[in-house]
């Protein structure tokens, strides 16, 4: 499948090392690169959010849980440069949103740890405390993709979570954020 192809070239040649939880270091890859690269997977993810789950390598010889898969793109929530942090957040907001679509409300974490809705959640209200104004907005872009969806889903309850998160954007000094804030709450009729 071509989409499964796209996804796994850019993320081995701009993301991800190859190896178990290590990622292309920035003095090989620009971030600005990095950044395109990360939205085309999530873009994939909203095609076959399975992406995800696969192997970085489809002809990878050994035990699975020593190959590295794709979800390890999400290890950059962590990275120093903001809008890195930014597309992380509408990766996840595209996949969670993408797997209750195909799972017609069900959510499916294709039995990779990483992916379960709850530590995705987490690395999301983390991204919206961020102290940058770039990552915070791209949070709450990313969970403005999949909030409606959750919330018309068996998993309604754990949007709860995230809402003493959502009162602390609230006082964020930056007014774009507090405009997509806004914007969030008013198109989700929370």
């Amino acid at each position: 499948m071509p989409v499964k192809y796209l996804a796994r070239y850019l993320t081995s040649s701009f993301l991800l090392s190859g190896h178990l939880g290590s990622l292309v270091p920035d003095r090989t890859v620009r971030v600005s690169v990095k950044v395109l690269a990360l939205n085309c997977v999530g873009l994939a993810g909203m095609v076959l959010p399975s992406i995800l789950s696969l192997p970085l390598f489809n002809d990878a010889v050994g035990e699975a849980e020593l190959q590295q898969h794709l979800d390890d793109v999400l290890r950059f929530h962590s990275h120093s440069d903001p809008q890195i942090g930014a597309s992380v957040a509408i990766v996840i907001g595209q996949f969670v949103r993408a797997s209750l679509v195909h799972g017609c409300g069900q959510y499916n974490d294709f039995s990779r740890p990483s992916l379960t809705l709850s530590s995705l959640l987490e690395i999301l209200c983390k991204l919206l405390g961020h102290e940058s104004s770039v990552t915070s907005r791209g949070a709450i872009a990313g969970l403005s993709l999949c909030v409606d969806e959750l919330l018309h889903s068996l998993h309604a309850s754990v949007v709860l979570s995230v809402l003493p998160h959502l009162v602390n954007v609230a006082s964020n000094p930056y007014w774009l954020v507090k405009v997509s804030y806004l914007l969030l709450l008013w198109v989700n009729g929370m």
